[in-house]
């Protein structure tokens, strides 16, 4: 942990392998600092049913729950973006507004392999439509997770990194030409501009007491950036949901090895010599095939510089199947099933038959939730009696 020098706020994180216990300790900070309770608790989910569930979680525990605000965090950055940077009337820049200028730029867009797909077959609009659809929606990607090509793009300024993209700077620029305006409107020019403001001492706009981000398995490293700084002006807690007291970071898939060991053995032109698969840690099955958003996510937060890390991790009990699989990710330990799977049918197949070999395990049908839930109140607590 590094102290902050410009401010003695920092960005929070607990966290647990039992999600329970994260909705306790946000009960636990929300009672020891309850705040003006004419202001809302803000509290950033995954989903809005992840929001609910928090908000019985606090009526159980501390009587009532009232005036907790749940949002996606994009939804809420938006609105930081309006509030800090005074744009209240400008609307975010999505894919589907995207697609229609696009729709219109692409019939005297001269790229050839562009021409070649939009002359070939019948039906020219839905092909154009189609088109400008996919485009725009790797735009959006690129406003998320690549701001620094579009600055780049519309700058005139390309780096050798960004000439294999072929006509996707020309076709920014000429975005960017019809309409002036999407220079400074879009979310990569804002999140530089909003950096900017809240790097400063002072801000203008009334910010929040305290912003929770809660049960959130994936966060856009521009969006992570953007809660770093504001915690230097409000308290921002982040409960995070880690699955193992050890390092999993390194954990990979048997597949992605592979991978890496025919990729080394075309690139070297020869049979490979030492064994690649040495250089990963191939963990728990599970954690490296159903966990690797969450172990990216781990990975830019363990890499954030100005971080407090609180933990409250359990060693969960072997008394039903639920926990002997909680236990097996939670010690990182390599689960040998007992019986080998012969259905060729692909990975959740495999999936499937490892989660059916631990010992205890029973296969259901359900055929809505209404059925799921008895099922978790017999199998997910201990039997009190025979």
């Amino acid at each position: 942990m590094i102290q902050n020098p410009e401010s003695g706020l920092m960005l929070r994180l607990i966290q647990s392998n039992d999600l329970e216990q994260l909705g306790a300790q946000f009960c636990i900070q929300s009672a020891a600092s309850p705040g003006d309770p004419l202001q809302p608790e803000i509290v950033l989910v995954q989903s809005l049913g992840t929001g609910q569930w928090l908000k019985l979680q606090a009526a159980e525990r501390l009587g009532i729950a009232a005036n907790i605000k749940c949002q996606l965090p994009a939804q809420f950055i938006w609105q930081l973006y309006q509030q800090v940077l005074e744009i209240e009337q400008q609307q975010p820049v999505e894919a589907g507004s995207l697609a229609f200028r696009l729709m219109h730029l692409l019939e005297d867009f001269d790229e050839p392999s562009i021409r070649t797909y939009l002359k070939q077959g019948s039906e020219a609009d839905l092909r154009y439509f189609q088109l400008a659809a996919k485009i725009s929606a790797a735009f959006e990607n690129y406003l998320l997770y690549r701001p620094d090509w579009l600055l780049a793009w519309q700058s005139g300024h390309l780096g050798p990194k960004q000439n294999p993209h072929g006509w996707q700077p020309r076709l920014w620029q000429r975005l960017i030409s019809d309409d002036p305006n999407l220079a400074k409107n879009h979310r990569a020019y804002l999140h530089l501009k909003l950096i900017e403001t809240l790097k400063s001492s002072r801000l203008s706009a009334t910010l929040p007491e305290r912003v929770s981000l809660f049960g959130l398995a994936s966060l856009a490293p521009m969006h992570l950036e953007t809660f770093s700084h504001l915690a230097k002006h409000c308290q921002v807690d982040l409960y995070f949901m880690n699955p193992s007291e050890a390092y999993w970071g390194d954990i990979v898939s048997a597949k992605r090895a592979q991978r890496q060991k025919l990729k080394t053995a075309i690139d070297s032109q020869k049979n490979v010599s030492e064994d690649v698969t040495d250089y990963y840690f191939l963990g728990n099955p599970l954690l490296s095939s159903l966990g690797r958003q969450g172990q990216e996510f781990h990975e830019l937060l363990t890499a954030e510089p100005y971080l407090i890390s609180e933990e409250y991790l359990s060693r969960p009990t072997e008394t039903h199947v639920c926990m002997s699989s909680r236990m097996i990710c939670f010690m990182l330990e390599k689960h040998k099933p007992h019986r080998r799977c012969t259905f060729p049918i692909g990975k959740m197949i495999k999936a499937w038959h490892f989660i059916a070999a631990i010992p205890g395990f029973e296969k259901w049908k359900c055929y809505s939730t209404a059925f799921i839930e008895p099922l978790q109140t017999r199998h997910c607590y201990p039997a009190t009696s025979s």
